[in-house]
């Protein structure tokens, strides 16, 4: 992004004259610049902005965002020249800006210095001077005035809207680690024992007053501490060593479980059959419209899914998605029956009152029949549960 040259701070020099009279309420720093908040009628935001191939000067009618960091600058301004106004702004040779200040007992000035790589704010008020880097002395150039053709505040408007599109550059964010890799870094640093054997090995030296010269260097120890204070601060930092590997070991388990109960739990995958119905509980029930789409249902279902079927009639299978473990209640057993019975050939004949039996179990305890239709299984563990149409 460019920064103004001096035509164009010379033609921007009456709008920064109008913000005299205005009172300098804060200052905020970062590490690209100072934010000074003006108030006149209204407040307004001056940008100085301290990058070194273009430094600039905005203005705005709201806060620039920026990452805040205190700077001795920043201190320096909020004593001697927060609370006062500014009397005048002033353009030196070379795209220099001055911007003078009534304090209490003297006038305050602020040096803005625009020019590439020789950046800087110089605040001088009652005699001292702090300023944003080391200051140089100002080398005397004959600047050539060109025409500006734009108005000044519209020239403003421009930088400030090229300044605030420019994206900040984000730093590439590291790929996460996975459980597992977490993991086995884990059980690598518990594996890591030389630091608690060295420690034992010294506080066995140390409790025979052995190798006392090599001991204390190697931990830092003053030399006239007495042998009984060393060995308990070794004791100490043994207990140190064997908690933040219990700790490890204890991390270690609890990741482990999480990976466990993850593996158990069945993520959401495309429907088993366009025929579904949502459970109370949240799962998953699939209905086989034909013999055919019966045994693909048994083709895809997991072993773990439940299997239901109207025993002894004609009817649809059904395929509950589920975790490992986990049990249907006996709502979500009479959902699933009910459900069969409206969705098959009994739906017709079938009058509330009448009574039938689920047969269901894990699809693991199913046997294809050789020879028989697709669709019809053996059941080698079969639950059943009597019920009677509502």
């Amino acid at each position: 992004m460019r920064c103004f040259n001096y035509s164009e701070l010379q033609h921007l020099l009456p709008l920064f004259q109008t913000y005299t009279g205005a009172q300098l309420q804060d200052v905020q720093t970062s590490e690209k610049g100072v934010q000074l908040s003006f108030y006149l009628k209204e407040k307004s935001y001056f940008l100085w902005y301290m990058q070194a191939a273009s430094p600039l000067f905005l203005i705005h009618d709201r806060p620039f965002k920026m990452a805040k960091k205190t700077k001795p600058l920043q201190l320096f301004l909020k004593k001697y020249f927060v609370g006062h106004r500014l009397l005048d702004v002033r353009l030196g040779e070379g795209r220099v800006l001055y911007f003078d200040f009534q304090s209490v007992t003297q006038k305050s000035c602020i040096e803005l210095r625009l020019f590439p790589h020789g950046q800087n704010i110089i605040a001088m008020a009652e005699g001292k001077q702090m300023s944003w880097a080391k200051p140089k002395e100002l080398v005397s150039s004959s600047s050539k005035l060109e025409p500006v053709d734009i108005p000044a505040r519209q020239l403003m408007q421009i930088k400030v809207d090229e300044f605030l599109q420019v994206k900040p550059k984000v730093k590439k964010a590291k790929p996460q680690k996975t459980k597992q890799q977490i993991i086995s870094e884990l059980e690598n640093s518990a594996k890591d024992t030389k630091r608690i054997a060295q420690l034992e090995q010294d506080i066995a030296l140390l409790a025979s007053q052995s190798n006392m010269d090599l001991i204390y260097p190697k931990y830092k120890l003053e030399g006239d501490l007495p042998w009984y204070e060393a060995l308990n601060f070794l004791k100490e930092k043994l207990a140190k060593e064997r908690g933040k590997k219990a700790k490890i070991q204890e991390r270690i388990k609890e990741l482990k479980k999480q990976e466990r109960r993850q593996s158990e739990v069945q993520p959401k995958s495309q429907p088993l059959s366009s025929k579904h119905l949502l459970l109370e509980g949240g799962k998953r029930a699939f209905l086989g419209k034909s013999a055919k789409e019966n045994a693909e249902l048994l083709r895809k279902a997991k072993p773990w899914y439940l299997w239901a079927h109207i025993r002894g009639l004609p009817s649809a299978h059904i395929i509950v998605e589920k975790n490992k473990k986990q049990n249907l209640s006996q709502s979500e057993l009479h959902e699933i029956a009910n459900w069969l019975v409206a969705n098959s050939s009994l739906a017709k004949k079938a009058q509330s009152g009448d009574h039938f039996e689920l047969q269901y179990t894990e699809c693991r305890y199913l046997r294809k029949i050789k020879g028989a239709p697709a669709g019809q299984v053996q059941v080698m563990q079969e639950k059943v549960l009597r019920f009677q149409l509502p």
